[in-house]
């Protein structure tokens, strides 16, 4: 049993075997600004694709919290920075790649500079659960009835009768524990925890992760969220929102992955159903984090305004000060509570 609700993906698994097969050199990447479940991903994707007796070059758009250095391993990821060096793309050692494999995100816009790289001409292959129709990889492994990318490449592992070790483990494990705010909301469950349940048998430590990720924070961090909390801002008695700036940033000596898991702390306040924040990358580009308790379909939110995510966690970004986007979000949850 892997769970109700989840897709058939024979099929893809056995398209996407055979492009990997025929590679040589291949990219694997995920979205920018990548959360727990991308980086599981890539990092067990690397794994399994080096067994595979391939060389393998993981990818990150952006860097990602400190704790994610456990996940790779002997696979460190090279980072770029998704504003500023999409030409890196191109460059060796891997510009002479043969296959890409982007990991939870459906759109080449999600990791700046991975269609240029294509451009029609490497093949591509997808794994992810997010709901959309997009035109990029030749090969879809996508099931948006699945909790995280995770659990989707943890699937294809057992497809190709690959045994997981400590390592693998460790990186699918995070990933879904992630994206399911530790096996608490999102979609199949059942499946999370079917999976996370043979992944206990490599020997992972799930109590050591969980400290790692939610029990140990920096100077920096904890500064940077107490300057948040001191935005907090009420808007009606169900929604609050809170702001990251630039000068937070630099008067906190926090960087952007600190930010990770601050909206929780907005979430926490009691009566809230619905609840964003907004964070300042640079001049006039807003990156938007939402979360919803169940009244609120955040997903729609985001969607009606260019971004994406799930029923109760999306997000967007925005090219306009904070005043306006704010304007921008409580219009669209107005629409969904008249």
């Amino acid at each position: 049993m892997i769970g109700q609700n989840l897709k058939d993906l024979t099929k893809q698994f056995s398209e996407a075997k055979k492009l990997i097969e025929k590679s040589e050199k291949v990219i694997i990447t995920a979205h920018q600004r990548p959360d727990g479940d991308a980086c599981g991903s890539v990092s067990a994707l690397s794994r399994i694709i080096a067994d595979m007796g391939k060389q393998v070059f993981p990818l990150l758009v952006d860097d990602f919290p400190e704790w994610i250095n456990m996940l790779f391993g002997g696979h460190q990821p090279t980072i770029i920075n998704s504003s500023e060096d999409n030409q890196l793309w191109k460059k060796t050692p891997w510009k002479d790649a043969d296959l890409i494999i982007l990991a939870d995100a459906l759109h080449p816009d999600r990791a700046p500079g991975i269609e240029q790289l294509a451009d029609g001409r490497i093949p591509s292959i997808v794994f992810d659960h997010h709901l959309g129709n997009d035109s990029f990889g030749d090969v879809k492994v996508v099931d948006s009835g699945s909790p995280a990318a995770g659990e989707i490449v943890f699937r294809f592992a057992k497809f190709l009768g690959y045994k997981p070790d400590k390592q693998v483990g460790l990186s699918l494990f995070a990933a879904m524990a992630t994206d399911t705010g530790w096996f608490r909301y999102g979609k199949n469950l059942k499946a999370a925890y079917e999976a996370a349940s043979e992944l206990l048998e490599t020997g992972i430590d799930t109590a050591e992760l969980f400290s790692v990720i939610y029990e140990r924070e920096s100077l920096a961090k904890m500064r940077l969220t107490s300057r948040m909390l001191d935005s907090l801002k009420l808007h009606g008695a169900a929604v609050v929102s809170g702001r990251v700036t630039h000068q937070d940033f630099r008067e906190s000596g926090a960087v952007e992955s600190d930010t990770e898991g601050l909206i929780n702390k907005l979430q926490a306040l009691e009566g809230i159903q619905t609840t964003f924040l907004l964070i300042e990358r640079s001049p006039g580009e807003i990156k938007c984090s939402m979360r919803s308790k169940g009244d609120i379909i955040v997903r729609e939110v985001a969607e009606a305004l260019g971004g994406g995510g799930h029923d109760l966690a999306a997000g967007v970004s925005f090219k306009c000060g904070f005043e306006e986007a704010e304007r921008q979000i409580l219009e669209q949850i107005a629409i969904q509570t008249h």
